[in-house]
């Protein structure tokens, strides 16, 4: 892992949370719920694809 990607995640999160709520105080709960879901479906997503590439790593199968 590059030297600050942690960093560059932790901030990446922030801003988005901050955002998140601030359309929250401007527009109502909806466009924020949906920024939420869109991020929960982008790492389940990215879970799935880690889980299946680990699995196939093990069972000999290309990735």
């Amino acid at each position: 892992m590059p030297p600050g990607s942690i960093v560059t995640r932790v901030v990446g999160i922030v801003v988005f949370v901050f955002s998140a709520l601030s359309l929250a105080g401007r527009s109502g709960v909806w466009p924020a719920v949906i920024l939420f879901v869109g991020a929960l479906v982008g790492l389940l997503a990215i879970a799935w694809h880690n889980r299946r590439t680990a699995h196939a790593g093990r069972s000999g199968d290309a990735a």
